[in-house]
């Protein structure tokens, strides 16, 4: 896990973990993290769990079971409510809450809603696409997919496009040039910069120059990092 500090584009390096996370949610200060995890190995059951840590760190303070593929979808409604979606079988909790935490059992549809619109997208009138924009940067991202022709509603996690429209004259703008539909993820962030992530194992944003055309920059290459063991630090063991 990776914690990137927005305001100086820096990372701290935390813990490496086998298992695939599916989702993950940060509370609004980015203390607390929490994370879908499925395991595809036969001494955890192949079930998901979802766990709640501090970044970059994945050393549990709480954990909860879900028993089966059907849930694990998990969020933060606000920052004393946690979201997450159940199985067929009841969640098992283990560990303990901070004080004013709590927790929910909601559907994963909801949940997905949720915490899109609170990120800052948007679905827009036809129901096809949701969308985000940064109205002072002029950049916006356009999340949506085709299938056999047809427009499928897709959620804010990959099929991305992107535009830009200048925030004085209103005229908008894209480029083919750089093609973002497959970065791994992609958003808008709070300095309103375009950033995505790609297969190649590099971080980018997207900037446009004086003279109107669009280049990628590299903010940060992570091919050199190597998966090892790391103790996490006491603070990230302990409320």
């Amino acid at each position: 896990m990776l914690k990137w500090d927005l305001a100086t584009d820096s990372l701290q390096v935390g813990q490496w973990i086998k298992p695939k996370v599916r989702h993950f949610d940060l509370n609004s200060d980015g203390s607390l993290i929490l994370c879908s995890i499925q395991s595809y190995r036969k001494k955890d059951d192949y079930s998901p769990y979802v766990t709640l840590s501090k970044p970059p760190w994945y050393t549990a303070l709480a954990l909860w079971k879900v028993g089966d593929s059907w849930g694990g979808i998990c969020g933060f409604s606000d920052d004393n409510t946690i979201l997450i979606q159940g199985g067929m079988e009841p969640l098992k909790f283990k560990g303990t809450l901070n004080k004013g935490l709590v927790w929910n059992n909601n559907k994963g549809e909801m949940i997905y809603s949720r915490l899109t619109e609170r990120r800052g997208w948007k679905l827009d009138s036809s129901q096809e696409k949701w969308v985000k924009y940064h109205p002072k940067s002029g950049f916006g991202l356009i999340a949506q997919r085709i299938v056999n022709g047809k427009t499928v509603l897709a959620w804010p996690t990959a099929y991305h496009s992107w535009f830009w429209k200048d925030p004085i004259t209103g005229t908008e703008s894209t480029s083919s040039s750089i093609d973002i539909s497959l970065a791994s993820c992609a958003d808008i962030d709070p300095k309103g910069r375009l950033v995505y992530s790609m297969e190649d194992g590099k971080m980018y944003s997207i900037e446009k120059y004086s003279n109107g055309k669009y280049r990628p920059r590299i903010l940060h290459d992570l091919n050199d990092l190597n998966p090892k063991w790391v103790t996490p630090p006491t603070e990230a063991t302990k409320w």
